[in-house]
C-alpha cells in the first residue's frame, strides 16, 4: 500500500480516543495500555501495515520511530502524572490533534513560513495550537470529570498548547513526538498548580516594576554594545519575568548573569574575531540569545511564585543561570586563552572553537562563572547554603553534559551539522534547572 501522509495524520489523531479510557482507568491500567501500545508500534504495526504509514526518509528502517515516540510519550506522561491523569490527557491531546491538525493545515494552506524555521509556517503554527488548546481542554474536562473548574482547565490548554507549538516550530532535530506531549504536559501541571492566592494586585506591581527595571538594564546593555533591538525586547520580557516571580533577588541575579555574560564576550574579542570563532554581531546578543538562555529561568521565577514549590524551583532558576553562565564563560575564555581543546566524549585534540570541544582554561572558567552565579544567589538571600551549593554544582555538570552532547549530535567527531546553538542553550539551561532542584530535593531528603 502507497504512503499517504494524510492517513498517517489521521490515524496519528484517531489515537487519542484511547485517551477516553483514563476517566476509568488508575495509573497503572493506563500505563499497561500505553506499554502494550509501544510494543504494538515495535513489533506488530510494522508487520501489518509495511509501508503504508512510513515517511519516505524513514524507508529501510525496521520501523517508523515517530511512531514508537508516540506511544512512549504517552508511557512517560501517565508515569510523571499517576495522580493526575487528566494533565497526561491533556498532553497527549496536544501532540494528537496540534500536531496532527498542523500538518494538514500547514500542507495545505502554508504559504508564509516562519522567519525562524522556512520548514514550518505561520498557519501550520496557528493550527496546531488552537487545535491542541480546544482538544486539551475537552480531553482534560472529560478525564478530571468535573474534579477541577472548567475555566482553569481552558486557560491551562491554552498555555501548554501555546508553548508546545512554540517548540514545535524549533528546528531542534529532536522528534516532536518526544518534546511536544512533555512540554504540553509539565506546562498543564504548572498552570493547574497555581495557588490562586498567589494571584493579586501585588504581582501587577511587581510586573510593572519589573518591566521598568529590565528596561533600564536593557538600555545600558545597548549602550554597551553587548544586545540588538531584537535581545532588548527579549530581556525586557525575561527581565520582566524575573522580577514579577522573584523581586530584587532573583533580578541580581539575572544582572549578574548578563554582566559576566558580557564581560566574557569582550575579553579578547579582537583575537577571537581574526580567528574566525567570536560572538557575531560585534558581540550584540539577539533575541534567540536571550529566550535560549533566560526562558527556563523566566518560567522557575514565575512558577516559584505561583506555586507550592517555591524553594525548589528558586534553586532550579539560580542553577539554570548558573548553567548559563558557566556555558558563555567556558567558550568565550576557552577561545582566547585555551591552549588546547578536547572533545568532551573521547578526549581526542581537535581545534578550538569544534562544536563539543572543551578545554583546561574554559573548563576551570565555566566552573568559577557557576560557582560565582550561586553565590550571588546566596548573597542575594535568594538561596540557603546548601540550595547554592546544589546550584552551582548543577551549573558546572549541565555545561559539560552540554559540551558532551555537542559532541554527539555532531557525528561523534566534532564535526558535522549538529542542533543549533540555541537550541543546545535552551536544552543546556533545562537540564541544569532539573539537575540543581534534584540535587537539592535530595539533600533535603537525606539531611
Amino acid at each position: 500500500m502507497a504512503f499517504s501522509e494524510g492517513k498517517r495524520k489521521l490515524v496519528h489523531m484517531s489515537m487519542l480516543g484511547f485517551a477516553l479510557l483514563l476517566r476509568w482507568l488508575d495509573w497503572r491500567g493506563a500505563a499497561l495500555m500505553a506499554f502494550a501500545a509501544v510494543v504494538y508500534n515495535l513489533f506488530v504495526l510494522p508487520r501489518l501495515h509495511g509501508e503504508a504509514l512510513v515517511r519516505h526518509g524513514e524507508r529501510g528502517a525496521s520501523r517508523s520511530w515517530p511512531i514508537v515516540y508516540y506511544a512512549i510519550s504517552v508511557l512517560i506522561l501517565i508515569l510523571v502524572f499517576p495522580t493526575r491523569l487528566h494533565v497526561a490527557a491533556a498532553g497527549w491531546a496536544v501532540m494528537a490533534m496540534g500536531d496532527g491538525f498542523a500538518g494538514l493545515m500547514g500542507r495545505r494552506f502554508g504559504t508564509r513560513k516562519l522567519s525562524w524555521n522556512p520548514a514550518k509556517s505561520v498557519v501550520g503554527t496557528w493550527s496546531f495550537v488552537v487545535a491542541g488548546s480546544l482538544a486539551a481542554w475537552g480531553m482534560s474536562l472529560w478525564v478530571s470529570a468535573g474534579a477541577v473548574p472548567a475555566a482553569w482547565l481552558a486557560a491551562a490548554a491554552f498555555l501548554a498548547a501555546l508553548a508546545a507549538g512554540l517548540v514545535e516550530s524549533l528546528p531542534t532535530g529532536i522528534d516532536d513526538n518526544l518534546t511536544v506531549p512533555l512540554v504540553a504536559g509539565a506546562v498543564d501541571f504548572l498552570v493547574l498548580s497555581v495557588r490562586p492566592e498567589a494571584l493579586d494586585t501585588r504581582l501587577l506591581v511587581h510586573t510593572a516594576g519589573g518591566l521598568c527595571l529590565a528596561a533600564g538594564m536593557g538600555l545600558l546593555a545597548w549602550a554597551a554594545k553587548s544586545v540588538d533591538a531584537s535581545g532588548f525586547v527579549a530581556g525586557l520580557v525575561v527581565g520582566g519575568a524575573v522580577f514579577t516571580g522573584l523581586g530584587w533577588p532573583g533580578f541580581i541575579v539575572l544582572f549578574a548573569f548578563f554582566f559576566l555574560g558580557s564581560l566574557a564576550t569582550k575579553v579578547g574579542y579582537k583575537e577571537k574575531a581574526a580567528r574566525g570563532i567570536a560572538q557575531d554581531k560585534g558581540g550584540r546578543r539577539g533575541a534567540r540569545n536571550a529566550v535560549a538562555k533566560g526562558t527556563v529561568g523566566a518560567v522557575a521565577a514565575l512558577a516559584a511564585a505561583l506555586t507550592p514549590w517555591g524553594d525548589l524551583l528558586r534553586v532550579a532558576f539560580a542553577a539554570s543561570f548558573a548553567t548559563a553562565a558557566a556555558d558563555t564563560v567556558s567558550s568565550e575564555i576557552g577561545k582566547r586563552y585555551g591552549k588546547t581543546a578536547y572533545l568532551a566524549t573521547n578526549f581526542r585534540r581537535v581545534e578550538p572553537g569544534t562544536e563539543g570541544a572543551v578545554s583546561l582554561e574554559g573548563t576551570l572558567a565555566g566552573i568559577a562563572g557557576a560557582a560565582l552565579l550561586a553565590l550571588v544567589a546566596w548573597g542575594a538571600g535568594l538561596l540557603s547554603p546548601a540550595g547554592a551549593v546544589a546550584a552551582g554544582i548543577a551549573g558546572v555538570v549541565g555545561n559539560y553534559l552540554e559540551s558532551v552532547a555537542g559532541s554527539l549530535v555532531a557525528g561523534g567527531h566534532g564535526q558535522g551539522q549538529g542542533l543549533e546553538n540555541e537550541v543546545m542553550n535552551f536544552f543546556n539551561t533545562l537540564v541544569g534547572a532539573a539537575l540543581g532542584a534534584a540535587f537539592f530535593a535530595a539533600w533535603r531528603y537525606l539531611a
